[in-house]
């Protein structure tokens, strides 16, 4: 599911994807629960998705970058602060730093 999420809305397919941790965004309010993966090696496919509510966009940056933008507090998507932490924690990404 989450390969084909992929290449759905962000149009990318990736060689391998790592589980990276799994977390309830809110817990006190819902069940649902948001798994995260490490794509390696993605390249461009085709996004196919219509849904505007599923409409995202991907950007490259570098790591560092990244990691000033959280520690300035310009990121506020906790999907990508956990994710980013725990690809540190399992030594899939260098440790968080500036």
């Amino acid at each position: 599911a989450a390969r084909r999420e992929l290449e759905e809305e962000l149009g990318l397919i990736a060689d391998a994807l790592t589980p990276l941790h799994v977390f309830a965004m809110n817990p006190g309010r819902s069940v649902g629960k948001t798994h995260l993966f490490l794509a390696t090696a993605a390249r461009r496919g085709h996004a196919v998705t219509d849904d505007p509510a599923e409409q995202v966009r991907s950007a490259r940056m570098p790591l560092a970058e990244l990691d000033r933008l959280i520690a300035e507090g310009e990121i506020l998507d906790p999907t990508l602060l956990v994710a980013r932490t725990m690809a540190a924690a399992k030594g899939l990404l260098p440790p968080v730093g500036i």
